[in-house]
């Protein structure tokens, strides 16, 4: 289907159309600005954005020939480039104009489907431009106190800004979160206005794209990991972002192909990271990514993720999960049964986006190709669950303020957005050196 193949960011659901609305939507929202969920901690959110070159990497291994994707001081060198948006907590309450590559992406992809199905309109796809961020550019940073640092990873082809609804809400509650985005796996702008664009995976089965992604995209995000770790610590004094940055309590997570990039990048180097998680993360070939980890480490999924139902790939892409001591597995669902809850991208700002006409139907019309973008679940509750273990999950491991619910195995409750009353939409199984058992796609 076309908006699935346009959007390439669920690689999981994708190989499941490679080898392959009655939607329960719910209220919407009751905002006047934003598809977005508001923070709700005490903090407004800040961002600057940063451009880094890694000449560790070298020159870029997607580079075509084309010197408008790099910046106009390494068009001849052509080495690969980073933009780190980094999030941070202010005084100040507000928002701003949302990440101008988010907007084109959709508005391409829209455009598109509108081209060869119709029964969508130019107005409705002119609305994503009245997006709005709940953060603030250049806002001043609260430096009287420090705050614990989480780095994140982005989905392939994804934006940072894609997965606002979970970084704003984190910094809300008194973090610093540096967003990484790659050139050619992430659509990023760079200071000169120019959008370089994702670079299409190879293949055409779900063997040789997930072959393709652990050779060629895996390696370079996990390298970019690595290096802005590395520059925290080199720019720690350099200005208030950086040295209110508390380097003794420093966590990571990511979604899907971000997700095994964290997974792997704290098995290597267990002693970078006091606490990680990963949200759905992309699927490998021989499971390392969910092998026992030296670190507190917790894994959100889709209940989509257990479907016995459509795989038909290699086998050697399905692993269970092992959890080791303080090792937790969450699934976005209030029941073993409840498959259709959530799906891969409901780990991103989908599951409040879907509340725009225009994914409305869009979703819509997925769904009754067999092929859901989002899960059945109120979207709001399934963001505000992904944001609670998030944020419970960080406060426990990176500033001492255990929650139970991790000591006891309990899962977390929520207040329920169209009943305002505690449900309960998750599960949680946790390790504590035993050996847990999710089937993925078997």
């Amino acid at each position: 289907m076309l908006f699935k193949t346009i959007r390439f960011l669920s690689i999981i659901a994708i190989l499941v159309f490679i080898v392959s609305c009655d939607n329960n939507i719910g209220n919407s929202q009751n905002v006047t600005h934003s598809y977005l969920a508001e923070p709700t901690g005490k903090y407004g959110v800040g961002f600057q954005d940063f451009h880094w070159v890694n000449k560790n990497a070298g020159v870029d291994p997607f580079y075509n020939g084309n010197n408008d994707d790099f910046s106009p001081d390494n068009q001849e060198n052509h080495y690969h480039e980073i933009v780190a948006r980094i999030y941070y907590p202010t005084a100040e309450h507000g928002i701003s104009a949302y990440y101008k590559p988010e907007i084109q992406f959709y508005q391409n992809a829209f455009n598109a489907f509108m081209k060869v199905y119709g029964f969508i309109t130019p107005e409705q796809i002119q609305e994503l431009g009245s997006l709005k961020s709940y953060s603030m550019p250049s806002a001043s940073i609260i430096n009287d106190k420090k705050f614990p640092v989480l780095l994140f990873s982005p989905g392939y082809s994804a934006t940072s800004q894609h997965y606002e609804n979970l970084i704003t809400e984190l910094v809300s509650q008194g973090y610093i979160v540096v967003a990484i985005s790659s050139t050619f796996i992430n659509p990023v702008e760079l200071s000169n206005g120019h959008i370089v664009q994702f670079i299409p995976y190879n293949g055409t089965t779900a063997a040789e794209v997930l072959e393709d992604i652990d050779k060629r995209f895996i390696p370079l995000q996990e390298a970019d990991l690595s290096f802005v770790f590395n520059e925290i610590y080199i720019l720690h004094n350099s200005n208030p972002i950086f040295s209110t940055m508390d380097l003794s309590h420093i966590g990571a997570f990511g979604h899907s192909l971000g997700g095994k990039t964290v997974a792997d990048v704290a098995h290597a180097h267990p002693e970078w990271f006091q606490a990680a998680a990963s949200l759905d993360l992309h699927p490998d070939t021989d499971g390392a990514s969910v092998a026992p980890f030296k670190i507190p480490f917790m894994h959100e999924i889709a209940a989509a993720r257990n479907v016995p139902s459509k795989w038909t790939g290699p086998s050697k892409y399905i692993h269970n999960f092992s959890l080791g001591e303080n090792g937790y597995l969450v699934t976005l669902s209030p029941n073993e049964k409840d498959w259709d809850y959530s799906q891969h991208d409901d780990f991103s700002n989908t599951s409040t986006y879907q509340f725009m006409p225009v994914f409305q139907i869009v979703y819509d019309w997925d769904k009754k190709q067999g092929n859901p973008q989002v899960g059945n679940g109120n979207g709001w509750d399934r963001t505000h669950a992904i944001n609670k273990y998030l944020v419970k999950f960080f406060d426990t491991y990176l500033k001492d303020q255990v929650e139970d619910g991790f000591v006891k195995c309990n899962a977390l409750s929520i207040n329920s957005y169209e009943t305002k009353k505690p449900v309960v939409n998750t599960y949680i199984k946790c390790g504590r050196s035993t050996v847990v058992v999710v089937p993925f796609l078997q």
